[in-house]
């Protein structure tokens, strides 16, 4: 039963959110963060969860990123999203495995798996809202509305692709806030600057790149820079000997 689909990928997901927090408890993973880890934590943190991944399920990888997107699709980041997925896939994974053990041997193997899928995926959704939501507000304070407005013109990290709708970015390597971007769309890993903080709390971001000078600019600005400084010795009075 526990091998059966949609079960074993409730359990795949699981095992890497287990694999986390134990990270968390021996000291390899921020548990301030809980979104992130730096140093050499990071790759280590990565090749864990690789490797749990490739052992348990081909797909788990993929798959935990597409629910981390879902989470910030319906608003479920306002909490670091590792507490929103860890919750979602323990959830799924107890649905799931009931539903199965009732269903299992009264009706059809296809109809069980459809069944607990749709009652797995829409119950956790649901429960993980009404888990999470509550602790939003324990997040927040961490950028109040005077602080965070401070983080203006700053840069971060995208830790969930960001676009209109919605997105996660890290800054600070300890602070998580919720991101969109106004045209376009950022991927996880790029860099980005913070450019305003709307009503309801979410930053405005837009990618680094944009706002650093080309190759061409910075060369005539050098060149500039230099004529300047030529001018300005061309124009100083020139030492007089007695």
């Amino acid at each position: 039963m526990l091998g059966a689909f949609p079960t074993v990928v409730f359990a795949a997901l699981s095992a890497l959110s287990l694999c986390y927090w134990l990270l968390v408890l021996v000291g390899a993973a921020d548990l301030d963060a809980f979104d992130g880890v730096s140093g050499k934590a990071e790759g280590a943190v990565k090749g864990a969860i690789e490797g749990v991944a490739d052992a348990v399920a081909g797909g788990a990888k993929g798959g935990a990123s597409a629910i981390a997107e879902a989470l910030s699709a319906l608003g479920l980041t306002k909490v670091p999203v590792t507490i929103s997925l860890s919750s979602f896939s323990l959830l799924g994974f107890l649905l799931s495995a009931s539903t199965r053990h009732l269903l299992d041997g009264s009706v059809p193997g296809f109809v069980s798996a459809l069944v607990a899928t749709v009652v797995a995926t829409v119950g956790a959704f649901g429960a993980t809202t009404l888990l999470t939501r509550p602790l939003a507000s324990v997040f927040d304070d961490k950028l109040s509305p005077q602080g965070g407005d401070t983080l203006i013109g700053k840069t971060c990290r995208i830790t969930i692709d960001a676009d209109h709708s919605g997105g996660q970015a890290q800054f600070d390597d300890s602070i998580i806030v919720t991101v969109r971007v106004l045209a376009g769309r950022l991927a996880a890993g790029e860099e980005a600057i913070i450019l305003d903080r709307q009503a309801d709390g979410v930053f405005v971001v837009e990618a680094l790149k944009a706002h650093l000078p080309s190759e061409q600019d910075a060369f005539a600005q050098l060149q500039e820079n230099a004529e300047a400084i030529e001018t300005q010795a061309a124009m100083a009075p020139s030492p007089r000997h007695d």
